[in-house]
């Protein structure tokens, strides 16, 4: 094997940042509604001195032969409801 050519590979660098916000509303008794948002942000190939320069790090900024960014956010609704005898 050919570590230059691997390089994500054998000396990866990941760093990650993970945001969950959750809303809940009580909208019945016995029963909750939450809507939860999440955000992830992840680098792979790439050092960072400080959380702000992982949050600040975009694809203008990225090399592609030894770095790869990652996003992903998402929207749950989740509703509980609890039934008495």
């Amino acid at each position: 094997t050919n570590q230059s050519n691997d390089k994500m590979l054998y000396s990866s660098l990941y760093s990650s940042a993970i945001m969950n916000l959750v809303l809940k509303w009580k909208f019945m008794q016995n029963s909750n509604l939450y809507f939860v948002y999440s955000l992830n942000k992840a680098v792979n190939g790439q050092k960072f001195n400080s959380f702000k320069d992982l949050i600040d790090f975009d694809a203008d900024n990225i090399n592609p032969d030894i770095s790869e960014i990652f996003y992903d956010s998402s929207i749950f609704i989740k509703c509980e409801l609890y039934f008495n005898r």
